[in-house]
């Protein structure tokens, strides 16, 4: 039997133990990430399991004791973060939004501090997958 057929049949029986543990794996992302995958996100969410039963070489159910179990920093529950967050890390995705803050809010925003005298601006960013919106 070639390599391909045997990992074609591993991925096959430990996304059977997935689909067992289910219910289990949302309760976990759930609890510890405080995000609620949705019916639509379920087949992403086998996806990132199968993944990291492969990377750590366990079955879904020893995967979901170490979830269980480990610590937030844990290589084990970063990666499952990686896996269900949207990773989006470029500012400028959204061109409409750029052109309505530099022509509109930004102007606006100066106009108004200068006749207030007031030239500071402050600035907040929220959101950053990784940081590189700041």
């Amino acid at each position: 039997m070639s390599d391909e057929i045997m990992d074609v049949n591993k991925d096959v029986e430990i996304g059977k133990h997935i689909q067992i543990c289910e219910n289990d794996f949302i309760q976990i992302i759930k609890n510890r990430l405080g995000i609620v995958i949705k019916k639509h996100q379920l087949s992403d969410m086998h996806k990132v399991i199968l993944q990291a039963c492969l990377k750590f070489h366990c079955m879904p159910e020893k995967y979901l004791e170490i979830l269980l179990n480990c610590r937030d920093d844990s290589p084990y529950i970063e990666y499952l973060v990686v896996g269900v967050t949207i990773g989006e890390t470029y500012f400028f995705r959204d061109a409409h939004q750029m052109t309505l803050l530099q022509e509109v809010v930004l102007p606006s925003l100066i106009k108004m501090k200068r006749e207030q005298k007031n030239l500071t601006l402050r600035i907040w960013s929220a959101g950053c997958a990784t940081g590189e919106e700041i």
